[in-house]
């Protein structure tokens, strides 16, 4: 006996988990190799083995108590890191390692339960505190939905706040799972003279680290002195209140805009649901918040599995939604080759080409008409002063304004504040902008903001072909 099983004598003692299909890393050659892991209280051995299936190097590790850290998804395998050593193994390898953890750590993570349920107790006690509420508010008003909207931003974020508080990284009302958060980010090692540190690497640096970096960061800060909490709870309570004010605003934008379609909702299936979210024809159905959207309203009429996790809901729409667009690409193809053309549609077809060299008071006429063959009553607006309203549409009692941009460039800002102030004045149910050119992102945020529709190029295309 050697002097590291003479010190971890008691581990040798206990029954081992085999688990296969896992490769060792080796630093020295910098390759893969074949290898079989054992579990054994707080100790792991890796017996790694050469392609000719020759034992190449053991690797022995033990620590105060076992523990693994998952760094990143790497072509189709799953790098985990114990202690020093870094393996890369096959989902079933990972979940065996996974439940071993669970199993031999139960006291870790009844801990983190206890944990979990003082940061509900806090946000149930906060939840009606006037200036905490506020000051969410008004935070989540200044940040780009798109944060908390878009799922891998979701998933990226909660990779930060696990990063940060790895102990912590057991959280049952965190929306993501390990794998979730490896696919999206990773963990990297800097080197800065003899000292090495490590942060953590997102797909969308540009975008999560400056949020919660600063915005969300800071806001933790100020929410910890106002409740008295430390760093890891005023972060997850932070968190969790944000959630809620996202999940709240994104069901009330969409019971505003689309009640009417769904009056009953209780008594359909989700597939029928998201056919009829492809029958309302002012939205863009392929963008990921308006589909966001959706899922909440969705889930706040208990149509998922798990009608508490946004993203497990997502996924879960998205492989629905897959079937439902094949159905209504095939609909709307039926419908145009069963068309038979009239005397205005023959002697004209309409190209985006066509508008890109029409002027305003054209684009203005071939939105009017295009929402005509749409089954909407339309009427074209005065030009001069038409209070950024340049077409009103209606059909089935909904009034609907839209402004008409044919530009040569990207539309801004101003275009969704003409909309705004046109659906005040001429007393509108929503809002649209079309152009034939494509969106800047501050105005696709304010349009989410203020509830503005916007058709970009892509979605004028399609719409073409309804007149065709």
């Amino acid at each position: 006996m050697d002097d590291f099983e003479k010190k971890n004598n008691s581990d040798f003692k206990l029954q081992r988990v085999e688990i296969g299909q896992i490769y060792y890393y080796d630093d020295d050659d910098n390759r893969l190799f074949n290898a079989e892991l054992s579990l054994f209280g707080k100790t792991c051995l890796i017996d790694s083995f050469t392609e000719y299936m020759q034992s190449y190097k053991h690797i022995r590790v033990t620590s105060d108590k076992f523990s693994y850290r998952l760094i990143r998804v790497e072509d189709g395998l799953i790098v985990i890191e114990l202690g020093s050593a870094i393996i890369h193994c096959a989902y079933d390898s990972y979940l065996e390692i996974v439940n071993y953890n669970n199993r031999i750590n139960s006291v870790d993570i009844m801990e983190c339960d206890k944990l979990a349920n003082e940061i509900v107790e806090l946000v149930n006690k906060y939840r009606t505190n006037d200036d905490v509420i506020l000051m969410l508010n008004n935070f989540y008003d200044a940040i780009p939905r798109y944060i908390f909207l878009n799922t891998i931003f979701v998933i990226q974020v909660e990779a930060c706040i696990v990063n940060d508080y790895s102990n912590s990284g057991y959280m049952p009302f965190l929306l993501s799972d390990e794998i979730d958060r490896a696919t999206y980010s990773k963990i990297v090692t800097n080197k800065i003279g003899n000292k090495s540190y490590e942060s953590i690497l997102t797909d969308n640096e540009d975008t999560i680290k400056p949020y919660y970096n600063n915005d969300f960061k800071n806001l933790v800060d100020l929410m910890k002195e106002i409740i008295g909490v430390d760093s890891v709870k005023s972060t997850y309570f932070v968190y969790l209140m944000l959630q809620e004010i996202s999940k709240e605003n994104a069901i009330s934008i969409w019971v505003e805009n689309h009640s009417s379609s769904f009056a009953d909702i209780l008594f359909i299936s989700i597939e029928d649901a998201v056919d009829r979210f492809f029958d309302i024809d002012t939205i863009e159905h392929d963008n990921i918040e308006t589909a966001a959207t959706f899922v909440y309203f969705l889930m706040k009429n208990n149509k998922f599995k798990n009608n508490h996790n946004f993203i497990k809901c997502y996924n879960e729409f998205l492989e629905i939604y897959v079937v439902a667009e094949k159905k209504y690409n095939a609909k709307q193809l039926k419908n145009r080759l069963l068309k038979k053309p009239n005397s205005i549609d023959a002697k004209k077809i309409v190209s985006i080409d066509d508008i890109d060299v029409m002027n305003g008071t054209e684009f203005e006429l071939f939105i009017s008409l295009l929402f005509s063959k749409m089954q909407y009553s339309t009427l074209v607006t005065k030009h001069s002063g038409d209070q950024g309203i340049d077409v009103i549409a209606e059909k089935n009692g909904t009034r609907m304004g839209i402004q008409a941009k044919c530009y040569s460039c990207s539309v801004g800002n101003s275009a969704i504040q003409e909309a705004v102030a046109g659906k005040n004045y001429y007393k509108l149910d929503k809002v649209l902008v079309v152009t034939n050119n494509y969106f800047t992102n501050s105005a696709k945020e304010l349009a989410y903001s203020n509830d503005v529709i916007l058709w970009n190029r892509d979605k004028l295309k399609e719409k073409i072909l309804i007149i065709q």
